[in-house]
């Protein structure tokens, strides 16, 4: 740290920075229902 003019405030800015691009990609993911599969009027499969 010495050798640089970076800050520590500046290292806190640099370390939120990656703590929101982390948070984008590796974020949960939305669990949907499984499609449920019922015959149509005219006896066709039809997913919904």
């Amino acid at each position: 740290m010495d050798e640089c003019d970076l800050t520590l405030r500046d290292l806190k800015e640099i370390q939120a920075a990656f703590l929101r691009v982390l948070k984008g990609v590796f974020h949960p993911r939305v669990k949907y229902p499984e499609p449920v599969t019922v015959i149509a009027a005219d006896g066709r499969e039809v997913e919904v």
